[in-house]
Parts: C-alpha cells; sequence; structure tokens
C-alpha cells in the first residue's frame, strides 16, 4: 500500500514512534517526510510521547586517541549490546578531549581543556542547548549565559550564590538542572548548589551533617550522591527539589577497592575497580542485593588499552541540532 492513502497526520504520529536511526533514513524518502523530520516543531516534540531507549557510554584510552563504547541500557542485555562510536573526526579525538557532560541526548565536548568552571545543559522548555560559565572573584559570583540559538553569552545578576560558596568541581546536570557539589567557606559545610536551565536562577540544598565524603551522580532524572569511606558506600537519592531532602537507597559493601563511576537505568551502579597498585583494573556492574559482579568486556581484540581512569555517561538519541 502506497504512503500517500495514509493521512499525513497518521503518518507523523507513526514517525514520532520510530527511532533516530530510521528517521535519519526516512528523510530520503520523500521531499515531505524530509521537510517534517527537519521542521523545529518535529525536532522539539520527538521523544517527549515515547519511551527512550537508554544507553550508556563509556570512553577509554587506546593512546593516543580515546575510543567510545556504547551500550543499549537494558539490564539483561547490555553488557553484551555494545556499540564502538565516533564522537568527533579522527583529527580531534585526541587525550585532550574532555566531555562537559551531556543532556537531553547532546554532548559538550571541550577540545582544548580549558573550560574549567564552564557547564552544559540543555532547555526542557525551549530545547535549548546552553553553557553556563561561572566564575568566582572577591567573594562574588560571576555568571555568563550562552545559547546555540542567540550565538553569544550574556550576564545574569539576580539571585547568585554568595560568595563563600566556592570549588564547584563536580557537576552533574538532569534533564532540567545543572547540580554543582561546593563548600560553603564560612561555616565549612558541602552543599549542592542548583541551576534552574529553564528559569536561570540558583537554590542551594544543604547535605546531612553526618555526611564527609561524597560524589554527586545523575540517576534517571534525578540526583543522588555516594558517601563512600575505604571499602563501605552508601548511596542517597534527592527526594525532590522542594523538600530538598535525601533518602538512602542502599550500601554498597566489597571485599575490594572500587569507585563508583554511574547507574544504570534501574539504579544498578557501575563500578571501576581498582587493582592492587591502586590503578583502575576494569569496569563492573555490582548488584547491590546479591553483591554480584559482572566485568564489562569494553577490551579489543589486539589493542592494549591504557588503565586509565573510565567514565560513565547516559543518554538517549535526539533530533536536537537537526534543524540547525
Amino acid at each position: 500500500m502506497s504512503i500517500d492513502y495514509i493521512p499525513f497526520d497518521i503518518q507523523t504520529e507513526i514517525l514520532k514512534r520510530l527511532g533516530v536511526k530510521s528517521l535519519i533514513r526516512f528523510r530520503s524518502v520523500s521531499k515531505a517526510w524530509k521537510s517534517l523530520i527537519d521542521s523545529p516543531k518535529f525536532v522539539a516534540s520527538y521523544g517527549i510521547d515515547r519511551i527512550q531507549t537508554h544507553h550508556i557510554l563509556i570512553p577509554y584510552l587506546r593512546v593516543p586517541t580515546f575510543m567510545y563504547m556504547s551500550f543499549v541500557d537494558h539490564d539483561d542485555t547490555f553488557l553484551f549490546d555494545q556499540t564502538n562510536v565516533r564522537v568527533l573526526p579522527t583529527e580531534h579525538n585526541i587525550c585532550g578531549v574532555r566531555i562537559l557532560g551531556s543532556s537531553h541526548g547532546l554532548f559538550c565536548l571541550d577540545c582544548d581543556t580549558k573550560c574549567d568552571g564552564v557547564y552544559f545543559g540543555v532547555c526542557p522548555v525551549t530545547r535549548d542547548p546552553k553553557l553556563v560559565r561561572i566564575t568566582i572573584c572577591d567573594l562574588k559570583w560571576l555568571v555568563d549565559i550562552y545559547t546555540v540559538s542567540s550565538g553569544s553569552w550574556r550576564k545574569i545578576t539576580n539571585n547568585l550564590p554568595r560568595g563563600t560558596i566556592e570549588d564547584c568541581s563536580d557537576n552533574v546536570v538532569t534533564d532540567k538542572i545543572i547540580y554543582l557539589y561546593a563548600v560553603d567557606t564560612t561555616i565549612d559545610t558541602k552543599v549542592i548548589v542548583a541551576f534552574d536551565l529553564t528559569s536561570e536562577e540558583f537554590t542551594i540544598i544543604g547535605i546531612p551533617n553526618h555526611i564527609t565524603h561524597l560524589k554527586i551522580f545523575k540517576l534517571r532524572d534525578t540526583l543522588v550522591f555516594h558517601e563512600y569511606d575505604k571499602l563501605v558506600c552508601e548511596v542517597w537519592m534527592l527526594n525532590n527539589d522542594v523538600s530538598k531532602t535525601f533518602t538512602k537507597l542502599y550500601k554498597i559493601t566489597t571485599s575490594f577497592l572500587y569507585k563508583v563511576k554511574g547507574f544504570t537505568n534501574s539504579g544498578t551502579p557501575i563500578i571501576e575497580k581498582m587493582g592492587a597498585d591502586y590503578l583502575p583494573d576494569g569496569l563492573y556492574v555490582y548488584e547491590p542485593n546479591s553483591e554480584c559482579v559482572t566485568k564489562i568486556v569494553i577490551e579489543e581484540a589486539g589493542y592494549e588499552l591504557e588503565r586509565y581512569g573510565y567514565d560513565v555517561y547516559t543518554y538517549h538519541e535526539t533530533l536536537l541540532l537537526l534543524d540547525r
């Protein structure tokens, strides 16, 4: 049956439910389909009404370049459903490349490693990618925003954190908020600074007083952090942005040294096991209830991989920037 017998609005609804790779191919089917798929309205609405397939991206070092392995994040299959992906053109794919962050399926890459104090996210309302540049000088926050739509920087001056909050080295971004792990030097207290990508306002979230050593992550669309002390680690989740309280999810106890590097979509931690020489010795999926660990195999046959610290990023496919 010819597609001409199917009303175009029905064709549109069908296309919305297809994967990104299929849509890219189907742009060649007809001028009408290409015009639809490339339209800003279709790009902005894509993925809102469909269940997104989550992926895990793992950069690893094969000197002199970084390689990238992508896994489909299904608990029972993602260890085996893997694909090598090219994130950058070969001439830029060098050891100095750093991923600033991922948001709404987009990755922001720093090719010069000079973007300290710059954070990335996508506004969930306008679907506009943003860079947030933060400089703390003379106990004062200076904040600039760059949007892809404008192609320029602008300052924001309202509702900025106090200048005693600094050392924002660790950060994660959810679908609507950039979270920064910081220190309030006035009272020597750890805090979370939250930047809303839509309202462009900052809020401060306190951390329970008994927690001293932590690292922040994203679990689905929620902030989590783990408190670590040698072989024991507790994972906590932010309940919501209104209550600003945390709930402990579970405890990780192992007989070996490790670092938590990320989480699957179901909440299972991905850990980096450390060898006897305290260098990374592979990535593993750790099941908290059974305490079972399963290695994530990313080695390529015939190549010697550098024992370099692994990073773990979660993402879903997107059409954003297709219309730019």
